[in-house]
């Protein structure tokens, strides 16, 4: 990416231009913050006179743009609260030397999950939310715009596969053993998943980040470039280890909001198949902390944390597939 000044004087010569037209905004002055929340792409807070707070995202993969858009417009439908697109457009007058996908979003005020303290994260809420879109399903799953009625069982086979075999490479508590015993219980699961009949808008992500508290009491999703048609316990153990982690408490009251609602027939649906869900997360997770722990330090406070963390999984892996 380009020098910040640069980026910045060719986003405002932008914002004064075309997109203040485009917005209705003629004339009208505005403020433009460039931020440090992009990671592919440029992101801008940017405010107009007299008009409400606006994201803009500048970005440089095609394939995320379009999944972007046609994922906020998916939820938007679906009365799913998410970021409202008002300006979305492929356009080369920012910066020449890239393609650049430009869009502009409300910014919505309030709080992100990660940003609050542990004892504020409204468990119940987020429960209750995930419920209401998790029931919105359809007979296929895959992206929006595919439609798969088989091979959900080999797709999450690679996907195991591939992340035991990194965690390996970083963490030797993973041994060929374990990742054995992992893939031939998750073999033995075929037929249930096989058997699942109905899948789940996932937002496949549900991270602390990507979940945000307004000022006006809503739960609205971020980032929902990757959602899913997928069944309903893989966002639902993300959300039980990001959210409650151990805590009986805390999993007592998220499980006892979320299945507050569910008939017997979905309920029996979701308990066939709910291990193998189960058990990939924790796979997923586990990779992910055997990275973090790699490049970390070890007097870090945060090794031991990742340390004592990877043992929990392993051992809650090895509770479901035996040893």
């Amino acid at each position: 990416m380009k020098h910040k000044n640069e980026v910045m004087q060719r986003m405002q010569r932008f914002v004064a231009g075309p997109l203040r037209d485009e917005l209705g905004y003629r004339q009208k002055k505005f403020t433009l913050e460039a931020t440090d929340l992009g990671i592919h792409s440029y992101v801008f807070f940017l405010t107009f006179e007299g008009g409400p707070p606006l994201v803009i995202k500048a970005i440089t993969s095609k394939k995320r743009f379009r999944s972007l858009v046609q994922c906020t417009e998916h939820l938007s439908q679906k009365d799913v609260r998410v970021p409202q697109i008002l300006y979305a457009h492929e356009d080369r007058r920012i910066f020449p030397w890239d393609r650049m996908h430009v869009i502009c979003e409300e910014q919505i005020v309030g709080r992100t999950m990660f940003e609050m303290q542990p004892t504020e994260v409204p468990v119940p809420e987020i429960a209750r939310f995930f419920f209401r879109m998790h029931s919105i399903n359809r007979e296929t799953w895959g992206k929006i715009d595919e439609a798969h009625k088989d091979g959900l069982h080999q797709y999450f086979m690679a996907k195991a596969r591939d992340k035991l075999k990194q965690w390996q490479q970083h963490n030797s508590a993973c041994d060929s053993s374990f990742a054995g015993n992992c893939l031939g219980w998750m073999k033995t699961q075929l037929k249930m998943v096989q058997d699942i009949s109905s899948f789940s808008i996932s937002h496949v992500d549900p991270n602390p980040g990507n979940i945000m508290y307004s000022t006006d009491g809503e739960i609205v999703l971020l980032d929902v470039g990757h959602l899913r048609y997928f069944p309903r316990a893989l966002d639902y153990y993300q959300l039980l280890i990001h959210f409650c982690q151990d805590q009986e408490e805390l999993i007592r009251r998220f499980e006892e909001n979320y299945f507050a609602g569910m008939s017997q027939e979905e309920k029996g649906a979701f308990d066939a198949s709910h291990l193998f869900f189960k058990v990939s997360v924790l796979i997923d997770f586990g990779e992910t902390l055997a990275a973090r722990l790699t490049a970390t330090e070890q007097d870090h406070p945060w090794h031991e944390e990742f340390t004592v963390n990877l043992v929990k999984i392993r051992r809650a892996i090895d509770e479901i597939v035996g040893k």
